[in-house]
């Protein structure tokens, strides 16, 4: 049995934006927010993680919302 193995090596940046860490927190999350823990493991069964807090976020600071509806 004969075996052919074919190999395409190919830049993409884009492929770097969702899988690098560093890369990741500088851009996502909607504007204002910060991606403050972000990890990727872009292999078959590998997990991604992020998380995004708003960029103004206090630690323990808690709001009350009183109104009807």
């Amino acid at each position: 049995m004969t075996e052919l193995t074919i190999v395409r090596v190919f830049d993409a940046p884009r492929f770097q934006a969702w899988t690098d860490p560093a890369h990741l927190a500088a851009w996502f999350g909607p504007h204002g927010f910060v991606a403050s823990e972000t990890s990727t493991d872009p292999r078959p069964g590998g997990a991604w993680h992020s998380r995004i807090t708003p960029g103004n976020y206090t630690a323990g600071s808690r709001r009350r919302l009183d109104g009807a509806v």
